[in-house]
């Protein structure tokens, strides 16, 4: 795997690996984590297609962004990313927040999008009430590690080496980036763009998470749930995510 810095707002950490002639592949990872939580999953897709993956701005080996943070906003990121990695279309594949980025660009850049494979998306900041919203808000502020820790524990299932993982990423995140990546969930609307994507999307997620504000019932998104493995359902099961990937990209490819 290779590594170089794209220049957005802030230097990006971008990471490319595989050749050939498979749709290219996209990963962007969950709020407060980084490009390894996509690893297990790239890794197996790295023969017969290009696969590019990058630390969010303010994740991992990404600085702090000049302009702020803001799912919309990233969208940026992602169109220089693809630009530096010369993908003219490609699949988002996308967890979490990072779900919520690729479907808001993929909504406005449709024709650089060849379709989209969204794991466990962040609701829409409407589920929340303004008063909730605000509490966390205020208590990522005031303690950005244990508000964050205590909130990532509870959702990331039974498996120890996956919660162990994810935390470990919260620890290593900026607090400004907690701090922006909270208010960036409390406002998220996934019709801001005021239409969707309207190519192939799949949304596997957690049924729980199949609510009034869920992306794939906002957008009118295909759906697989996947129950039992908690948030970070590739680290999880990958073995399931890589069989679901593999039949979508059968279908796109087609």
């Amino acid at each position: 795997m290779t590594d170089k810095a794209v220049r957005t707002s802030a230097p990006v950490a971008c990471f490319t690996a595989g050749a050939g002639p498979g749709v290219p592949l996209l990963f962007v990872h969950a709020d407060l984590g980084n490009h390894r939580q996509w690893t297990p999953i790239m890794d197996r897709f790295a023969s017969g297609r290009r696969v590019v993956s990058f630390d969010r701005r303010g994740h991992g080996g990404s600085a702090i962004p000049d302009d702020g943070y803001g799912y919309a906003r990233e969208g940026a990121d992602i169109a220089a990313v693809s630009a530096a990695a010369e993908l003219d279309r490609f699949v988002c594949v996308a967890h979490s927040g990072g779900a919520a980025v690729a479907h808001l660009y993929a909504s406005t850049h449709p024709e650089h999008v060849a379709g989209m494979f969204l794991v466990d998306p962040a609701q829409s900041g409407k589920a929340f009430s303004a008063e909730q919203a605000q509490q966390t808000i205020d208590g990522a502020r005031r303690e950005p590690y244990k508000t964050a820790e205590a909130f990532y524990a509870s959702i990331a299932g039974d498996a120890p080496v996956v919660a162990d993982q994810v935390l470990s990423d919260v620890r290593h995140t900026d607090a400004r980036t907690i701090v922006g990546m909270t208010e960036a969930l409390a406002a998220f609307d996934p019709a801001a763009a005021g239409h969707c994507y309207p190519g192939d999307a799949l949304v596997v997620q957690q049924s729980r998470n199949d609510t009034p504000h869920s992306i794939a019932r906002i957008a009118g998104y295909r759906q697989v749930h996947i129950d039992g493995a908690g948030h970070w359902i590739q680290l999880a099961r990958p073995n399931e995510i890589e069989k679901l990937l593999r039949r979508f990209l059968d279908d796109i490819e087609a």
